[in-house]
């Protein structure tokens, strides 16, 4: 690990703190850029995005965690690989199909998400799956 400074014009300094393995590029474990005329606050907008990006790919790694982990515990329990593909693809799937039936405006919540009852879910899945 290092510490960076780095000023690139009279009006913003940076420092960062990176990492650098052996092999690879160096990755900025900490980052802060300062505004000397208006403070911090002023160019934050700049960088949040990187946080962002890393939140979303967390959720992403976790979500695919999670759809490996069902299709392991799927086959562990006897259920034949292709079976197990299709409880996966309905997993993965986001929102509910249209065939499904109406889901009632009360429904929703405030995130946009439709809550199932687990019933029908499962009825779902008895459809689909022989």
């Amino acid at each position: 690990m290092t510490l960076s400074v780095r000023d690139g014009s009279q009006r913003y300094i940076g420092l960062s703190v990176v990492q650098i393995p052996d092999k690879g590029p160096a990755e900025p474990v900490y980052m802060l850029v300062v505004d000397l005329e208006h403070g911090q606050d002023h160019i934050r907008h700049r960088i949040k995005g990187r946080a962002e990006k890393r939140r979303m790919r967390r959720i992403r790694k976790r979500r695919a965690g999670r759809l490996r982990r069902i299709r392991r515990l799927l086959l562990e329990h006897g259920v034949p690989e292709d079976q197990a593909a299709q409880v996966v693809a309905v997993c993965r799937r986001r929102g509910w199909p249209e065939d499904a039936g109406e889901v009632d405006a009360a429904e929703h919540n405030s995130e946009g998400l439709i809550r199932v009852p687990r019933e029908r879910v499962l009825a779902y899945l008895r459809q689909r799956i022989p």
